[in-house]
């Protein structure tokens, strides 16, 4: 084969009519060189791309560079630099001559045989970069729907056997609903395989994921990026941010009983004072707290009985989170609903924190005899979300748009745009910054705008969480920058108050943990006025 003739042009220029006329009329087709498919969205791959020697060359080349940690909440994975701005911004050297062409291939013959096989018409702007995949890597569940890209792809450059069940890196494709909501499991997974080159369409409701990589033997290694269409293209899903409802702090004069047992004796016994009000000093100095053992064993040993009532709920979208929570109709839940939205807890949490909590906030504070259960407040509604989640392998949440954090406006020249990722601030250094929450430094601010967030966390296993398998709390400022992270602790109440700029996410748990898992109660207490 001539040296300016790679192997692409001889294996699929004559499948352009076949290829076009199946992505055209749906219809599945598949040889030793191409594999066509229409569900659950149009997606191509290219078998054997290139030859041996030159596909040899480029993957010892693309080793060659350097590649940068990149990690948020929706993705952690390493990455090179951009080489869409090839051959007008040469980054790559003379040592990269394999790779260089390899470009050349992508932006000519490639690009035109993409035109030809999707109909459409594609402009100048390639983006494209290499990428790296280590042990417990991942990109979450995302559509690629940002202003301009029209054609994504994919080139695998793994070992020869590399395998999809057992190594993982898959790229996982989502069926949606009429109104572009992707399903709660993946419709078709794609196995990285060694010399192939996948591509999709960006359209509303392209929904993927690349499942975490568990193997430490070899990276997934690829070249990936997006085709660009200067048509303009809007969005059309119906994506919504879940949810929470919130509950009303329920008058509870007959049932003390209740709520004593179910919390630690040290932190309701109203006759140590001084130990309440070292706890609230701590609160005012820090803005967040740490209480160990807060809830009694009898709480603890109910929860741990009620693992088969923690489901995945049917409503939940995996672009949000993905972690199974405790179902409305269990035993639990009503008890758990009973707990947290018991006026005492409203009562103590006001008492340990100092915040406005309760209608009876100033007495207690002070101590004074106030008659809890006796009063009565129409102008403010003391309010309480909740949720218990079972985190475990693979559960995760992310931050949603509403946060408006870390979802720029894709002109802002500061972003690293991640290969089949989102376009994001460049976050690799502020995961090892975590300083305190600034709650600011009174109590005389708006109420409304802020809340106390609780968590607390069980955990069946040892006791013991390790900090490498993910599944922590990630605090993150109006700029995404992390501020505060929570490492479960068995038995051990955080409180936090917040702002309504501070954001939180649940890690991805990795497959480092093992079948290690714990539980964890999230409450959000707020003043509705």
């Amino acid at each position: 084969m001539a040296q300016n003739k790679p192997f692409f042009i001889e294996n699929f220029s004559s499948r352009v009519e076949i290829a076009n006329t199946c992505l055209s009329d749906g219809v599945d087709y598949t040889d030793r060189h191409i594999t066509i498919q229409s569900s659950p969205f149009r997606h191509l791959l290219l078998h054997s791309l290139l030859d041996e020697s030159f596909f040899s060359s480029v993957k010892s080349e693309l080793l060659q560079l350097r590649f940068h940690p990149k990690e948020c909440d929706l993705f952690k994975l390493k990455q090179t630099r951009d080489f869409g701005k090839y051959p007008e911004v040469d980054c790559l050297d003379e040592e990269s001559a394999s790779l260089k062409r390899f470009l050349d291939l992508v932006n000519n013959d490639l690009k035109s045989w993409i035109c030809s096989v999707f109909n459409v018409k594609l402009n100048g702007l390639v983006s494209v970069s290499g990428s790296i995949y280590n042990q417990t890597d991942y990109l979450l569940c995302h559509d690629d729907k940002l202003e301009g890209r029209k054609i994504a792809f994919i080139f695998y450059l793994v070992d020869e056997d590399w395998s999809g069940n057992e190594d993982g890196g898959c790229l996982r494709l989502f069926s949606s609903d009429h109104n572009f909501v992707p399903c709660g499991l993946p419709s078709k997974i794609i196995a990285p395989v060694s010399n192939t080159f996948v591509m999709f369409e960006v359209v509303p409701g392209s929904y993927h994921d690349v499942s975490e990589v568990l193997t430490n033997r070899s990276p997934r290694l690829a070249i990936s990026g997006w085709f660009h269409s200067s048509e303009p293209s809007a969005r059309d899903d119906h994506l919504r941010a879940p949810l929470r409802l919130g509950h009303d702090m329920q008058l509870c004069e007959d049932d003390i009983d209740f709520f004593v047992n179910c919390i630690n004796e040290c932190y309701t016994d109203q006759t140590d004072i001084d130990r309440i009000v070292q706890i609230r000093q701590v609160f005012e100095d820090e803005s967040i707290l740490e209480l160990d053992k807060f809830f009694s064993n009898e709480f603890i040993q109910n929860l741990m009985r009620s693992e088969a009532d923690f489901k995945f709920p049917t409503s939940q979208c995996p672009v949000f989170e993905r972690f199974k929570t405790l179902c409305s109709d269990s035993v639990l839940f009503a008890s758990l609903k009973r707990l947290v939205t018991h006026e005492m807890m409203f009562a103590l949490l006001c008492q340990l924190t100092g915040v406005e909590m309760h209608p009876e906030s100033a007495s207690l504070l002070s101590f004074e005899e106030s008659q809890l259960g006796s009063h009565a407040s129409a102008e403010k509604k003391y309010r309480c979300e909740f949720e218990l989640r079972k985190v475990e392998r693979s559960s995760y949440s992310v931050l949603t748009d509403d946060a408006e954090v870390m979802n720029k406006n894709s002109s802002n020249g500061t972003e690293t745009e991640l290969p089949n990722g989102g376009s994001f601030e460049n976050l690799q250094e502020s995961q090892q910054k975590v300083v305190n929450l600034d709650f600011g430094s009174g109590l005389d601010e708006e109420i409304d705008v802020f809340s106390l967030h609780l968590h607390a966390f069980f955990l069946p296993k040892n006791g013991v969480w390790d900090e490498d398998w993910g599944g922590f709390i990630v605090y993150v400022d109006e700029e995404g920058q992390e501020i505060q992270r929570l490492t479960p602790k068995h038995n051990c109440l955080t409180l936090a108050y917040v702002d309504s700029k501070t954001k939180s996410f649940l890690k991805y748990s990795n497959c480092l943990g093992g079948d290690n898992f714990y539980y964890h109660l999230m409450c959000r207490f707020y003043v509705e006025r």
